[in-house]
């Protein structure tokens, strides 16, 4: 691998962020932020062990993506001095993007600008100056970027199959493990999952400048749209594991041998609180026995070769619509698209894995801290920061900040912060929203066809169930919603986009999917019946 990794700040450090408040920061008057899209990875209100634990690999991961392709030197590759220089901030528990810094380092990312991501990631206004690339670092990514372009995709999956046989091995051994053993894997896993994050980024730009792309030559050849089409039937992570879970349906496959492969998956994001499947393979029952009860042309793989007939059709039509000078540099755009919107699933793949030892360590560690009568609940442990654990001994308080951390934890889960705002944000309590409900839901459209069917909101796919034919209504999905995926006619998702893990999942199985709607779970309820158009992002409320 070439990716080099930069000197880490020791996670008991007083340096790591967040110690100071783990759950909320302060911002300057002046700084900008916005929840829209960071609830994707991080939905929902995270526990003080997630935000500090991840907080160095992912600021300082966010800058390598920048050092690996060339635009920003090695050496800055390192944690800013000041909070309102992060490139994430907490607020209540909920993670908010820094616009003012996401816009600085893409608006010296070439074929892109700070304006258009916002627009296109964060639903932004996309007004305002733009810094520019120092004159000095454009040889440099000349070369880099091409390099990285060609590289990124093998060097994941290289780093994908290093990390499955490290994943078993370490949450194997953390069973028996020892309180400094614990301590050790947690730092470990820091340096793993850091290995991933760069490829975060720079997948997540690469896949949205490919996407836009293809926009254009969609629409020069006369067939506006297509991009939806050309952008599936590829397969992914999520259709290999769908297909997995299928062969379990059909008795073809132990639930060991599934959970010796996808035990890592968790139903919540970057959430490490969370038990994932491996601790809760029992979530997976209502899954299998849905599977069991659908026809063998449902299969996944079987859907994944429809929509590829489709794929391959699209990407004809666009073809023969362009003047043929262009046809060559289109056919890379298609490739390109289709290779790193792999990558936006492998990577995710590849920091779960990291995060389950993460977890598994935490779990050991808060066993052994009830051992020692230190700490009343296992998941105690969730509550403390990086620092607290990972120190030579817990706070002398350690249970009263506990309870008040759990306690300010739960007030939390009824705030609603706005998409976008200022200095600090003015909280609403979604317990005191009066308002009427609309007879209209409305998104981005990132996976053709319409649709009707009858709603079923989820909240967490932990032992939930998805009936043949139900419009999935959700938050934001992750690895972990694929197999409720299958069983759905649609989708609708409040937080993402077109490059988004439910927009490519929903183009690889075919589905009508309707994304970024922000309020679809408040609005929609279980049992209504809805038309979703995936093509214009509107759904429609019939009864």
């Amino acid at each position: 691998m070439s990716l080099f990794i930069p000197k880490m700040v020791p996670l008991h450090s007083p340096e790591v962020p967040y110690e100071v408040d783990p759950l909320t920061i302060s911002s300057p008057p002046g700084n900008r932020w916005t929840t829209a899209n960071t609830g994707e990875q991080m939905p929902g209100v995270l526990t003080p062990f997630t935000i500090t634990m991840l907080a160095q690999s992912v600021e300082m991961g966010f800058l390598g993506a920048f050092a690996y392709l060339g635009i920003i030197p090695k050496k800055a590759v390192k944690m800013p001095q000041r909070r309102e220089d992060y490139h994430l901030g907490y607020f209540y528990g909920y993670c908010a993007a820094n616009v003012r810094v996401v816009r600085h380092y893409l608006d010296i990312f070439p074929g892109t600008s700070g304006a258009a991501y916002e627009a296109q990631m964060f639903g932004g206004d996309g007004v305002g100056e733009a810094d520019k690339l120092p004159w000095i670092r454009k040889p440099i990514v000349a070369v880099k970027m091409r390099r990285g372009l060609r590289r990124i995709p093998t060097e994941m999956r290289e780093l994908r199959a290093e990390l499955l046989p490290w994943w078993r091995s370490e949450v194997r051994r953390l069973e028996t493990a020892t309180l400094a053993e614990t301590k050790q894997a947690c730092i470990d896993a820091q340096v793993q999952y850091y290995r991933a994050v760069p490829y975060v980024w720079a997948s997540a730009v690469i896949a949205q400048l490919s996407y836009m792309r293809l926009c254009e030559l969609a629409a020069e050849s006369g067939n506006p749209g297509t991009e939806n089409v050309v952008c599936g039937g590829y397969g992914t992570e999520e259709i290999d594991m769908a297909t997995d879970l299928w062969r379990v349906s059909r008795g073809r496959m132990t639930k060991e041998e599934f959970l010796d492969h996808h035990g890592w998956t968790v139903p919540l994001g970057m959430e490490i609180a969370e038990p994932s499947w491996r601790e809760n393979p029992d979530a997976l029952d209502g899954l299998i026995a849905t599977y069991a009860g659908m026809s063998d042309d449902e299969e996944p793989g079987s859907v994944l070769g429809r929509r590829a007939d489709e794929r391959i059709a699209g990407e004809q039509a666009i073809l023969s619509g362009l003047p043929k000078n262009k046809r060559k540099g289109a056919l890379r755009a298609m490739h390109q698209a289709s290779e790193y919107m792999q990558v936006r699933t492998i990577q995710k793949v590849a920091s779960a894995m990291a995060w389950d030892v993460f977890r598994a360590a935490a779990r050991r560690m808060g066993d052994l801290y009830v051992e020692a009568g230190m700490l009343d609940d296992a998941s105690d442990v969730f509550q403390l920061t990086a620092a607290e654990l990972l120190g030579p001994e817990l706070p002398a308080d350690a249970k009263a900040i506990v309870a008040d951390r759990r306690r300010r934890h739960d007030e939390y889960l009824d705030y609603r912060l706005p998409v976008f705002w200022e200095g600090d944000p003015e909280v609403e309590r979604i317990s005191q929203d009066t308002s009427e409900a609309p007879l209209t839901v409305e998104g981005m459209g990132v996976s053709p066809g319409v649709v009707e069917g009858v709603v079923r909101v989820i909240t967490s796919p932990t032992g939930a169930a998805v009936e043949q034919g139900e419009i999935l209504v959700c938050v934001t999905t992750d690895p972990s919603w694929v197999s409720l995926m299958v069983p759905a006619s649609g989708l609708v998702i409040d937080i993402g986009g077109p490059v988004s893990h439910g927009a490519i999942v929903a183009r690889e199985l075919g589905v009508p999917c309707v994304i970024n709607t922000r309020t679809g779970t408040s609005t929609l309820k279980t049992g209504q019946r809805v038309r979703v158009d995936g093509s214009t992002g509107v759904v429609e409320i019939l009864s």
